[in-house]
């Protein structure tokens, strides 16, 4: 397979990301697997380095902006960082297809919170000692699954920020930013205790993501948010329902 395809659609995902701010990551995994033929173990690892460099890229960006709270970063990345090595690691001994048909689940909840507005917290806040407990907790779930199916989770650490971290959603969008280098970092150490990466592949890609990225986010004011969230959320959907059709008739080993 040649590698400059695979570097156009990898500016393509990260020009989604870019103009979405979240969520173009998810199709890194099917690009490697599907398209490059990558094993879903090596698949994951590979996409959890070109997610954590795509986020890394970002960070800086609306950390220049103000739009991080690294404090609430640190301690739902704390949370995470833990979670995604325990499920990196975990995803290395499952059966290749159970990891796939972990990933084509979280394409579809990914898809349905794409369709949801969030809306500002309400209620009483939290105590400090409940914002550490629900953070570290919400971190370490979070940072699990991400590592487990090679994904960020920025589109479930975005919602975590603003209910629990009660942060506003420009502030709550840069932090979760943080929580994917770290969730990514924790994976690929996970994912690293099995397998061997491809860094000159994921080095690639992540150089091809993060430019499509930028570009993207120059693109953001000329189109419809709502509708390329919509029309982005009918893409995840469509993707994972060909990855539960083409996988799950072959059974789980």
């Amino acid at each position: 397979m040649l590698l400059a395809p695979v570097l156009v659609l990898g500016f393509g995902v990260g020009g989604l990301l870019g103009l979405l701010g979240a969520g173009g990551s998810l199709l890194t995994l099917p690009l490697l697997t599907e398209y490059l033929g990558l094993d879903p173990h090596r698949a994951a690892a590979t996409s959890l380095v070109v997610v954590g460099a795509t986020a890394l890229a970002g960070l800086v960006a609306h950390a220049r902006a103000g739009r991080v709270d690294f404090r609430a970063g640190a301690l739902f990345g704390g949370g995470g960082l833990v979670g995604a090595s325990a499920g990196g690691f975990v995803g290395g001994h499952l059966p290749a297809g159970a990891v796939l048909m972990a990933f084509a689940a979280l394409l579809l909840v990914a898809a349905a919170t794409l369709l949801i507005d969030p809306a500002p917290p309400t209620g009483p806040a939290p105590s400090a000692r409940q914002r550490v407990t629900r953070g570290l907790a919400a971190g370490a779930g979070v940072g699990f699954v991400g590592g487990l199916v090679g994904a960020g989770g920025g589109f479930l650490v975005v919602p975590a920020l603003l209910y629990l971290g009660r942060l506003p959603l420009p502030r709550a969008i840069g932090t979760s930013l943080l929580v994917v280098v770290l969730n990514a970092l924790g994976g690929v150490v996970g994912y690293s205790a099995h397998l061997d990466l491809d860094w000159h592949l994921a080095g690639a890609l992540s150089a091809a993501m993060v430019l499509g990225s930028l570009a993207g986010a120059r693109l953001t004011g000329d189109l419809s948010r709502e509708t390329l969230r919509r029309g982005f959320a009918t893409l995840l959907v469509v993707v994972g329902g060909a990855l539960l059709w083409r996988h799950l008739p072959v059974g789980l080993p």
